[in-house]
């Protein structure tokens, strides 16, 4: 009986000469054409062997000789071949996103509509890294990884598993999938005190950029003030007008694209406001 996940079963009927009381069990395979014993039976009654722990899709040939109570030994039966059931296929057209916020999307295509097959999915840092299991038997032919962070980068490969349980082989080269990275920071352009009020101006540098936030710290004389923050704005230019005599303002720009993501700050700008007395 063949077909069977790494193993191969024998039914043979019993010998009809009650002198014998066992069997030897010989093998060769197309590869190893030399016979080479693999079992022994004992008892004549005891009419089947089950040959495990062999390689899939392998075809493999079989003869018993029966062995008697005075130690001779009968003729070889004649001898029947049989193939162990193969893995299931490798899967083909994995494909992984480059553009998705804080997730990255897996898709392939399916192995067989004829029989029940399930997934797996493996993960790695690097591209010849150690790829981990993330994901065990899957049955739909996509998924998706929530990574939680911006230009996060995995290389995946994903292998199918039949209804036995056997597994395909990985693909050999892994599939590279990176969420969306943060949008490139601003450029600040312009940045002066005119008239009491800190004006700073400044370019977008990515497609993305949508609103802005302006970051400020400040201190004056020996104190040091935190970090303000302003809302977001979709505008390219900041006023402050709440300066202090003697204080030193630096200012940062940060982008923010349509789905929230920030960009690191922009190089900042530092003004110091000297008011200037009339007489």
């Amino acid at each position: 009986i063949g077909n069977l996940p790494e193993q191969i079963k024998l039914v043979f009927k019993p010998h009809g000469d009650f002198r014998v009381n066992g069997y030897i069990i010989q093998r060769r395979t197309p590869t190893k054409p030399d016979w080479e014993e693999i079992a022994q039976i004992d008892g004549r009654l005891n009419a089947e062997y089950i040959d495990a722990e062999l390689d899939h899709g392998q075809v493999y040939e079989y003869r018993l000789i029966g062995t008697t109570y005075e130690g001779y030994n009968t003729h070889p039966s004649k001898s029947v071949s049989e193939k162990t059931k193969k893995l299931p296929p490798i899967v083909r057209g994995l494909k992984a996103t480059t553009a998705m916020p804080k997730k990255i999307k897996l898709e392939w295509k399916s192995v067989s509509d004829d029989i029940n097959i399930n997934y797996n999915i493996y993960r790695s840092n690097s591209l010849e890294g150690n790829y981990k299991q993330v994901k065990e038997n899957w049955n739909q032919t996509s998924i998706v990884d929530n990574v939680g962070g911006d230009g996060v980068v995995y290389f995946y490969k994903v292998t199918s598993v039949d209804e036995y349980g056997l597994e395909s082989l990985m693909q050999e080269i892994g599939v590279k999938g990176n969420s969306l990275e943060k949008p490139l920071a601003p450029v600040i352009t312009y940045s002066a005190i005119e008239d009491g009020v800190a004006v700073i101006r400044w370019e977008k540098r990515d497609e993305r950029n949508d609103t802005f936030v302006v970051l400020r710290s400040y201190k004056t004389g020996v104190f040091k003030g935190g970090e303000d923050r302003t809302q977001p704005k979709p505008e390219l230019e900041h006023r402050d007008s709440g300066l202090q005599p003697g204080g030193e303002y630096t200012y940062s720009i940060i982008a923010i694209d349509e789905y929230g993501i920030e960009s690191d700050p922009s190089v900042g700008v530092t003004l110091k406001y000297q008011k200037v007395t009339q007489e």
